[in-house]
């Protein structure tokens, strides 16, 4: 059985770029269909609900996206 090819490892600077392009609009849409419903209770409370939007998004979403992109990644 022959060894499965390593793919290169992305370069620092692209992940960090891939992962900005998809954290900044899912957080301001996330902000923008929840905010509204948020806006009464303490700050405290709302972020951690925000945070427990976001999490299975970027869990699930940013490898996902990741993967639109894997061939510039790993130039």
């Amino acid at each position: 059985m022959k060894p499965l090819p390593i793919s290169p490892k992305p370069r620092t600077w692209k992940m960090l770029l891939i992962s900005w392009v998809f954290a900044y609009p899912a957080i301001n849409l996330i902000l923008a269909l929840v905010g509204p419903y948020l806006k009464d209770l303490h700050p405290l409370l709302s972020s951690f609900l925000i945070s427990l939007l976001l999490l299975p998004t970027f869990g699930f979403g940013l490898p996902a996206f990741q993967g639109l992109f894997r061939q510039w990644l790993c130039k």
